[in-house]
Parts: structure tokens; sequence; C-alpha cells
């Protein structure tokens, strides 16, 4: 990054600007940032360009929003001039080490990075201090389409669920397989082993629990269907009897 200026200064709160990024989440961390700032001060500078007549901070967007919450009146920074291909990946940088990111916006985030900045694989990690292939994991997962993103997301199912996912091929395939790990609150290592017998048998293995519902749904389809004919004229009649291992179904229609 070709930086034209770099120098310090102590600039007003009120004329920084959150930069590309920046949340208004106050969580436990930032509540204690904050807390530490309101004792010693911003220890770390950040890093701002010029924007009109305020500046933009670039790198340091928690420091900003945790000086501000202690009540403070300025705080360091290095101003700096920079190309916006470079404020960008400073931006995508500092996103990436915030402790909020789940982890699809994390293997977004990754891949913007990488798009702006050229690197491979290897050199991201380099340079994001992380290893090839903790990168190559979370790019993979950018592999599930968005319908299926949300739902891993909705049911609150952890990264590693979503790694063994990708082993299920359709999107259909993987939404089925997901309703069924949420609702039997399958661990890591049971759904790896749910997933491998579904590679098994060429379909997902079904709960009683979810057996269970899909019968009665037909069943209450069945007698919607004799009652429909019956408001129609038709003499017809709907029976059913559960036993301890089926239910005994009897339709009669009068021809």
């Amino acid at each position: 990054m070709g930086y034209e200026e770099r120098r310090l200064l102590y600039l007003p709160v009120r004329l920084l600007q959150p930069g590309p990024g920046a949340r208004s989440r106050h969580t436990v961390a930032l509540q204690e940032l904050s807390a530490s700032i309101r004792q010693v001060g911003v220890l770390q500078p950040l890093t701002v360009c010029r924007s009109g007549g305020q500046y933009l901070v670039v790198s340091g967007n928690r420091r900003l929003m945790a000086a501000k919450m202690a009540e403070l009146g300025e705080v360091p920074c290095i101003l700096t001039e920079l190309g916006e291909r470079d404020q960008a990946l400073i931006a995508l940088t500092e996103n990436l080490q915030r402790e909020d990111l789940h982890y699809f916006e994390e293997a977004e985030l990754l891949r913007q990075y990488m798009q702006r900045s050229g690197l491979s694989q290897a050199q991201a990690a380099r340079r994001l201090g992380r290893s090839q292939s903790a990168v190559a994991n979370k790019l993979r997962l950018l592999g599930h389409p968005a319908e299926v993103r949300s739902a891993l997301r909705e049911r609150g199912l952890s990264e590693r669920h979503a790694r063994e996912l990708l082993r299920v091929s359709g999107t259909q395939a993987r939404l089925a397989v997901i309703e069924e790990i949420s609702d039997r609150r399958l661990s890591v290592t049971q759904t790896e082993k749910y997933i491998d017998a579904y590679l098994e048998n060429g379909r997902p293995p079904v709960s009683d629990k979810l057996r269970r519902r899909d019968a009665r749904l037909f069943l209450e389809r069945v007698a919607r269907d004799t009652a429909g004919l019956r408001r129609s004229g038709m003499a017809a009649e709907f029976q059913c009897r559960e036993e301890p291992e089926a239910f005994l179904l009897t339709v009669r229609i009068e021809k």
C-alpha cells in the first residue's frame, strides 16, 4: 500500500466518521474496551483520511465507538492519504478481526479481500496471520446457496455443521438435512454419521418424529378430501384407527 502522508494528530471525536463496515452493536467486548479507554485513553491510534471537512476512519471503528461510549473529546489518529483500493483493503482487514462475525460473513469478507488484493489463498493467509487450510475451509462455505445459508443461520447451526453439509448435493436435500439435524439436535459427530447414512442410501434417514408427522399430514389430507366429497353430494366415509405399529385407514366411496 502506498501511503502518501502519515502523521499523528489528536482529532476531535465529532469530526470522525465511521468507515466502511462499522457496526453500532454494543457488545460486551466493546464495553470492556470502553472501560479501558476511560481509564488509560486510546493506546493504538486510529487510521484516518480526509473526507471533506471531516475525517473518515479507515481502521479503528471499534476504538472510535468505545471512545464515544467513554465520552472522550479527542483521540489519537494517524492521518494518511490512501487510494480507494487501499482504503477498502484496510477496512476489510479490520472487519475480519471483529468478534461478532458470523462464519458466512467472514467467508464473504475473505473472498472480497482476495478479489481486491489479488492475493492467492496462501498469500492472503500469510497476510492475515492464518493457515491456508483455515482460509480454504472458510471459503468452501460459500458453496452453499443463499437459501441454505439462511436456514443454517436461522437454526443456529455451527460452522462445522455447515462444512459437513457440503457433502450433500442439491439445495432441497441440504434443507431436508438441516431440518432433521436441527430437530434432533445432532452434534457435529452425529451429523457426520447421519450424512454418511444419507450418502450410502441416497436419501436422508427420516426420524420417527418426522415419519409420524408426515403420516398425520397425509391422514388429515384424506379426511379433508373425503369431507369435500360429502359436501358435493357423494356418499363417502373415512375411518382411521391407530394401532401400535401402524394407522389402519378405510375410505368408502359409493359408485
